[in-house]
């Protein structure tokens, strides 16, 4: 990534300290481009970026009400974007997911 490299053969995820170290190496000089803001979203932790780039939405926000609507597609929605998310995967066991 722009000059970075990943040695070895790592196929797995990059830690969220990597990825927080490559968003901060990112000039601040193209802040109004698309790229830039694409590239620091997608730099950003999974768990406190927003939605999408160009949603104002945190991700943490919008899991929270796919979560409340508790239906088997909301809970699979939140899942999808937060695996590891206590409540969905209560709710989960509570039995959202039966169809």
């Amino acid at each position: 990534m722009g000059g970075k490299r990943i040695k070895g053969s790592h196929s797995g995820p990059i830690d969220e300290r990597s990825l927080d170290a490559l968003g901060e190496a990112l000039p601040n000089s193209g802040e109004g481009e698309i790229a830039y803001r694409y590239a620091k979203w997608l730099l950003a932790s999974p768990a406190s970026r927003d939605l999408a780039p160009g949603i104002p939405v945190p991700t943490g926000t919008y899991v929270k009400g796919l979560i409340e609507r508790s239906t088997p597609d909301s809970l699979r929605e939140a899942l999808q974007l937060d695996p590891d998310n206590p409540e969905a995967i209560a709710a989960v066991k509570r039995g959202g997911l039966r169809r």
